[in-house]
């Protein structure tokens, strides 16, 4: 093409035809300009299609992590619940005073106190994204907002849960060690592997009662209680964020699916 070109210029000249040679050189330019301007709409619309193609990936990734987080915070607070009403299965046997009849009961809930559930999300995709700059990929900029939203309420959330596990080693566990013989706990746990030894029966020691100061009794079962609360409080507004986010996923997937 490019000889043709100069074969015709060159035809021109040596014909003394300078007027039609300019027209000739012009219409050329134009040309180029033209296969230039269709050059670079093809590459643009090239990496228009690949950048479609890396968000569709993000969120479909995305969209996965964040039902099965769903799931989690949703186990989280059902097994949090279990441990706030064995709370108050304790606090309704100190307010009767019946301690002494209900020692199998409190052998029982002594466990369920210990068991709680920390709400421990998926965050794979969600860090990989951040960190690597692809959040500025998602054209949805609502959406991108309530991503970064999300991510800062997981980094709270991991403070809440230290500082209640911290308040029951530290000051319930302390406490229940010091004035119950906690070892009959072992005798009736469930849903551990047949495998592990468990004691074979109760200790010998007892509660003094006459000694036990029940407001104290009371108000540690009640701290106790409120942190359980706070992480179900938590853990039920982590799992109502996740609702908006997967709302505005599938709007942006369909609106890019809709432009193939």
């Amino acid at each position: 093409m490019i000889k043709l070109f100069r074969h015709i210029r060159k035809s021109l000249i040596e014909k003394n035809q300078t007027g039609r040679y300019f027209k000739y050189a012009i219409g050329e330019i134009i040309l180029v300009v033209i296969g230039i301007l269709i050059a670079l709409q093809i590459n643009n619309w090239n990496e228009f299609q690949k950048l479609k193609q890396s968000e569709t990936a993000i969120l479909l990734d995305l969209k996965e992590e964040l039902k099965n987080n769903f799931e989690i915070a949703n186990g989280s607070v059902e097994n949090n619940l279990i441990n706030t009403r064995a709370c108050i299965r304790i606090d309704s046997i100190i307010k009767t005073n019946k301690l002494t009849s209900n020692l199998n009961t409190l052998d029982s809930l002594f466990i369920i106190l210990g068991n709680i559930s920390s709400f421990k999300p998926e965050r794979s995709i969600t860090d990989q994204m951040i960190n690597s700059g692809k959040l500025e990929i998602i054209s949805n900029t609502n959406l991108k907002s309530l991503i970064t939203n999300w991510v800062t309420e997981l980094e709270r959330s991991e403070n809440d849960v230290k500082y209640t596990v911290d308040n029951y080693t530290m000051n319930l566990m302390p406490y229940l060690m010091k004035h119950f013989p906690l070892s009959n706990g072992d005798t009736i746990k469930k849903n551990f592997p047949s495998f592990i030894p468990m004691y074979a029966s109760k200790s010998n020691l007892k509660t003094d009662f006459s000694k036990l100061n029940l407001l104290e009794f009371e108000n540690n079962i009640w701290h106790h209680k409120h942190n359980i609360d706070y992480l179900i409080r938590r853990d039920m507004k982590l799992s109502l964020l996740v609702k908006p986010i997967l709302e505005e996923i599938n709007k942006s997937l369909k609106t890019l699916n809709a432009n193939d």
